[in-house]
């Protein structure tokens, strides 16, 4: 049972249907390569294995992504080598793949990047330094795996499958040209600010998502930890701007969820850990977002789990970032997510608001880079009916008929 770390907010008003699901980081170790006791002759012949199988399993699993793709999406699938990085490049119309040398330190850019991601010191004496390294990586690493893309036109939106070290980062701070000022965040020219991004990750052999037609479109429900005060000022502000009912304590239960959860839209997970995702009932939910401060053994692995429980589509953070911070940052994604945008553009414009108009520091891509999407990204209907749109057009429609019954003096 999870009556010690779930509080249910249920929204109240009518019409409105939402689920919020917050856990923890996301990482990932990386891929395996080619062993370097290999004479060149069974190295190449391996290299060229691996492609072969790079390319069937592209053929064998991704083609029914295509089927899912918009007119203005690219579904991208990283793999990668010792020597090679392999890219299958699909539309909604084509399969095309491209190679490239693996001649670049990609790992140590990788995880040095990560590392700042993850815990930047913006008071040692050497964050300058630092900072400049990462800019230039962020600026190598586009160069390398996405600017030779750049051949097909990328679309709008993208659907990348990263493979090893490139999991343990989001592409959306890649950077498409070095920037003037290496402090000026908030006018670097991240890849965010062209692309809307979502990541994939293999369903569980378990996953069957589940259809219904009776998923309430006007509710909201928020799953927190009632001893802790950051969370509850987290789910309080969700409830102030959307409505919602409270469950709480010995009243949040995995009975609760599992009745509850096939009914909403979303779910909101402010805290999990392993043993919480893994004991989830199915949640078959179009969005779920979770985060947790733990440290998880194994991200991965708890990701799958999560997947496993049926949500078409997961937004989860690849690192910890403050109580306040994350607030910010949720208040600003559900309000487009209630506008019905997609779920990578609400993504999207909600970090681009949260970089828009910050001081050198709080424009760092740690503050809101950590949370991506995974899974399918359409929008979701959190607000059923629209009364208010109805009052308004019969309001305009009096006021109309008034003027013009007083423009003809028949009043």
């Amino acid at each position: 049972m999870m009556k010690n770390i779930l509080v249910f907010f249920l929204l109240a008003v009518p019409g409105f249907s939402s689920f919020c699901l917050n856990a923890q980081t996301i990482d990932s170790t990386t891929a395996g390569s080619v062993s370097s006791s290999f004479s060149q002759k069974e190295n190449k012949q391996t290299t060229n294995y691996r492609r072969w199988q790079a390319t069937e399993k592209s053929v064998q699993n991704f083609s029914f992504q295509q089927a899912k793709l918009a007119q203005d999406q690219v579904f991208l699938a990283y793999s990668i080598t010792d020597t090679l990085i392999f890219i299958d490049y699909i539309t909604k119309d084509s399969i095309q793949k491209l190679t490239l040398s693996h001649d670049f330190p990609l790992a140590q850019w990788a995880n040095y990047m990560r590392e700042n991601l993850e815990n930047p010191d913006f008071t040692a004496s050497d964050f300058a330094l630092k900072n400049e390294l990462f800019i230039r990586y962020s600026h190598l690493l586009y160069d390398k795996i996405i600017a030779p893309l750049e051949i097909f036109e990328l679309p709008k939106k993208l659907w990348i499958k990263p493979d090893g070290v490139l999991q343990n980062i989001p592409f959306e701070i890649l950077l498409t040209a070095s920037p003037e000022h290496l402090f000026d965040y908030e006018n670097h020219p991240y890849l965010l600010k062209k692309h809307q991004i979502t990541y994939y990750h293999p369903p569980g052999e378990k996953q069957e998502i589940t259809q219904t037609n009776h998923r309430a479109p006007k509710l909201f429900m928020n799953f927190v930890n009632a001893k802790n005060v950051a969370l509850q000022k987290e789910a309080t502000a969700i409830y102030r701007k959307f409505g919602g009912d409270i469950f709480c304590d010995e009243a949040a239960t995995q009975q609760v969820l599992q009745e509850e959860s096939p009914l909403h839209q979303a779910i909101h997970f402010p805290d999990l850990n392993e043993q919480q995702i893994q004991n989830l009932p199915s949640l078959n939910a179009a969005l779920v977002v979770y985060s947790t401060n733990q440290i998880l053994t194994n991200k991965i692995l708890a990701l799958k789990q999560m997947i496993e429980k049926n949500p078409k589509a997961v937004v989860t953070n690849l690192w910890t970032v403050s109580p306040e911070k994350r607030l910010v940052f949720f208040k600003k994604f559900y309000h487009h997510i209630y506008q019905r945008r997609d779920k990578d553009e609400a993504l999207q414009k909600a970090k681009l608001s949260t970089l828009r108009w910050t001081d050198q520091e709080n424009g760092h891509p740690h503050f809101w880079a950590a949370y991506i999407l995974f899974g399918d990204n359409e929008g979701i209907d959190l607000q059923g009916f629209r009364y208010d749109l109805m009052l308004e057009a019969i309001l305009i429609l009096m006021l109309t008929t008034g003027l013009f019954l007083i423009h003809k003096n028949i009043i």
